[in-house]
Order: C-alpha cells, then sequence, then structure tokens
C-alpha cells in the first residue's frame, strides 16, 4: 500500500489539510473546515478500501467526487479569506494531481493487486 502513488500523495494532502483547517476562523470550524477534514479522511479511507477490493470502480468515482467536493469547499474558503493565495493554489494543484492519478488507475482497469481479496 506505502508504494502505491495515489496514496502516498494523499497522505501527504492530508496531513496538510488536516493541519491547515485548524487555522480557519474559530466561528468557521464546526462548519467548513469540519466538512473539509471528514472529506479528506474519506477520501483516503476509500483509497485504501479501493486498495483491497477487485471492485474499484464505484469507489474511484465516489473518491472523484469527493476531490470535486473538495475544490468546490477550498474555493469557498479561498473567497471567504480563510487561506492565502499559495494555499489555494497548493491545495487546487495537489486535488487535480489526485485526480489524474484516481483516474488513471480507473482507466488501467484498477491496477495494483487484481488478486486482492
Amino acid at each position: 500500500m506505502k508504494d502505491l502513488p495515489v496514496f502516498v500523495k494523499w497522505l501527504e494532502v492530508t496531513d496538510w489539510v488536516l493541519h491547515g483547517v485548524q487555522r480557519f476562523p474559530r466561528h468557521t470550524r464546526f462548519i467548513l473546515s469540519n466538512r473539509i477534514g471528514e472529506r479528506t479522511l474519506d477520501i483516503m479511507e476509500d483509497i485504501v478500501t479501493a486498495i483491497y477490493t477487485k471492485k474499484r470502480g464505484e469507489l474511484l468515482d465516489r473518491i472523484n467526487r469527493n476531490l470535486e467536493i473538495m475544490r468546490v469547499l477550498y474555493r469557498i474558503a479561498y473567497g471567504q479569506h480563510y487561506i492565502s493565495d499559495n494555499q489555494h493554489r497548493y491545495i487546487s494543484e495537489e486535488l487535480n494531481e489526485t485526480g489524474r492519478m484516481v483516474g488513471g488507475w480507473k482507466r488501467s482497469g484498477g491496477g495494483i493487486d487484481e488478486t486482492a481479496p
């Protein structure tokens, strides 16, 4: 699992996101920052689950939907000035790159280990 590029990438993104949402204004913590944090962890859970199943199509589609929702949530955070230009640029690039990786994984037929349980 640690060799799967999308897992490694998302682990790094998760660390960045979870540290970043802690710095959002207190009044948004139970609205926007919690949604971002939970969505980030949902994506990680789906990546790990996809590694250990043969039927990955639905999971990979759900990961892509969640990545798109993350884009929207971060667009809102940026519009509210909760993140800087550099932070917005960074997370946008990471979300796009992760989406490309998931798309590649899906196009390859799920890849990794087709003998997974």
